[in-house]
């Protein structure tokens, strides 16, 4: 793999590397991709096979950082989800908890209701006997 310019291709051979390096070097003196002088003939070592070579290279890294970033749109959706299941979760555990201990709570307060009933009717038969012992 080799860098060039703003992208990284795979060289093709010899005349390949040769066409890129008098097109990355200014100093040649040669025409460079930048020079408006440039011509539009391709290098007689640039050939059609190098040219196809660098088109699908793009678009394959194109569609490389297409499936990138459909992969990575996915993989936050799925987090979401995975979040607003969790927190769904989450709010129905609490929410069986508050059931769980209101029941607790009424079932304490009947039993406590039938306690206090019963002391109150004691506490009722013992004043009724001590009146009857006074009288």
């Amino acid at each position: 793999m080799r860098y060039v310019g703003h992208c990284v291709t795979k060289s093709v051979g010899i005349g390949f590397e040769d066409a890129l390096k008098r097109k990355l070097q200014p100093d040649s003196g040669e025409p460079t991709l930048n020079d408006e002088e440039a011509d539009d003939e391709p290098d007689e070592d640039w050939t059609f096979s190098d040219a196809r070579f660098a088109r699908q290279n793009r678009r394959f890294r194109k569609s490389e950082e297409k499936k990138e970033q459909k992969r990575r749109e996915q993989d936050a959706k799925y987090t979401k989800l995975m979040k607003e299941k969790a927190a769904r979760a989450e709010e129905a555990r609490k929410e069986d908890r508050l059931e769980f201990i209101k029941e607790g709570v009424l079932g304490l307060q009947k039993s406590l209701g039938k306690v206090g009933e019963s002391v109150d009717a004691g506490f009722n038969k013992s004043q009724q006997a001590i009146a009857l012992l006074i009288n």
